[in-house]
């Protein structure tokens, strides 16, 4: 919560007019837990597409299996690179799978896309074991092109074909894990969804009641004491229009 600095300093009503205090706002660390979104050179990446020649496209996977207390997986299929590729300082293992139907169709359908994963010793199997086939997991497709990947996947660490840049990329495309629909000694396939094409799920989530606000004061979602307070000039008017509301208040109810 917001909090006046030094209030023993405040010895009249005068002092606060002339703005002899500091508001200190303690909520300006509650979002540092969050990662800051992505800002993707789209200059770079609409000039490589208008490209004579463009370089390679290339997908890499991430899948967070934080909540069975995992790692991010991160993965690609090895059809163009046979290694590992590293991509943003992130290195992504190669394992053979594929994908279909990520297209987004003109009838205004939420595309459905499947992943499939070759199951070699049954080891995609092992890995869901005790974590509910992975449902409810969020995947990530990254797409950049073979020229922005780090130097780190070139001989003697130097990039032919261009300068590594991590924001020249297609936006990622999430999905969530909505079911397992095969598996077999050869392969496991899985369905994947929109977060808006959830089975059994409403938007908005929260139900809202008049003269109510959902959000906990001034916590995590709650806006109130966001307004700029650090000067003398913007806290004693607004000091003064709560003022003339309180008297109109009391002047009604007498």
């Amino acid at each position: 919560m917001s909090e006046i600095k030094n209030p023993n300093s405040l010895s009249s009503d005068d002092e606060i007019k002339r703005g002899n205090y500091e508001i200190v706002d303690s909520r300006v660390d509650q979002y540092k837990h969050l990662e800051k979104p992505l800002r993707i050179n789209t200059q770079a990446l609409v000039d490589e597409l208008h490209a004579g020649q463009s370089s390679i496209i290339i997908e890499l996977f991430e899948v967070d299996t934080s909540r069975f207390s995992g790692e991010i997986l991160r993965f690609h299929n090895g059809e163009t690179v046979q290694g590992d590729i590293v991509f943003n300082s992130k290195t992504y293992k190669p394992f053979p799978f594929e994908v279909s139907d990520f297209e987004i169709k003109g009838d205004g359908s939420m595309p459905r896309p499947k992943i499939s994963f070759a199951n070699v010793d049954g080891y995609i199997s092992q890995l869901l074991r005790d974590k509910n086939d992975f449902i409810g997991l969020e995947i990530t497709r990254i797409r950049t092109f073979l020229k922005y990947l780090d130097a780190e996947n070139f001989v003697d660490n130097i990039n032919p074909f261009g300068s590594p840049d991590h924001t020249a990329r297609f936006p990622d495309d999430t999905f969530i894990i909505n079911q397992k629909t095969e598996e077999s000694k050869a392969s496991v396939t899985f369905e994947l969804v929109s977060n808006l094409d959830l089975e059994e799920a409403n938007v908005p989530t929260r139900i809202m009641y008049s003269h109510h606000c959902p959000w906990s004061y001034r916590g995590i979602g709650c806006s109130y004491g966001s307004i700029e307070m650090s000067t003398s000039k913007n806290w004693a008017h607004k000091k003064q229009k709560i003022t003339i509301i309180v008297r109109i208040l009391k002047t009604d109810f007498q």
